[in-house]
């Protein structure tokens, strides 16, 4: 019993924050379809699912506090073709933040980042998703809607 209880206690040590509490998470969602921009990196706007070939001009989701993006997940309705993969990416200020996740091949409808990657964004931040369809042949299909999400912790 002890030893399962010392194994308990090492885990939350060492998993990072917002693993202890799964509960405290606050949703960000959003459906879009990622040919809009027609370019291989797309910045989907987190308040109104528009898409530009431009950071810049998709900055409209501000963070008030600190707080801690994790958990990203995407869903698409069509997959890429064989040689391509679409990458997604949460976004903090113009630059990626390890919470990635990526879609490939002719099969593959979903990601999601791994179960302990994080990234701590700083209070006033602008928070987007690139995706980025760079590698391969094609951007995602016309028909195709990419439902995103993650969560925001304190």
């Amino acid at each position: 019993m002890r030893i399962f209880i010392l194994a308990l206690v090492a885990l939350f040590i060492s998993a990072p924050a917002f693993a202890a509490d799964k509960l405290d998470c606050q949703v960000v969602a959003e459906a879009v379809n990622p040919t809009e921009a027609g370019g291989t990196n797309d910045y989907v706007n987190l308040t109104d699912g528009t898409i530009s070939a431009t950071a810049t001009a998709e900055d409209e989701f501000t963070v008030p506090t600190e707080v801690i993006v994790h958990s990203l997940s995407v869903e698409v309705d069509v997959a890429p073709t064989a040689d391509d993969t679409w990458v997604f990416t949460v976004v903090d200020d113009s630059v990626a933040t390890p919470v990635t996740c990526s879609i490939t091949g002719a099969s593959d409808t979903s990601c999601i980042s791994g179960s302990f990657v994080s990234a701590t964004v700083l209070g006033g931040s602008d928070l987007m998703v690139l995706i980025d369809s760079s590698t391969g042949t094609a951007d995602p299909a016309a028909a195709a809607e990419a439902r995103i999400s993650f969560c925001i912790s304190k």
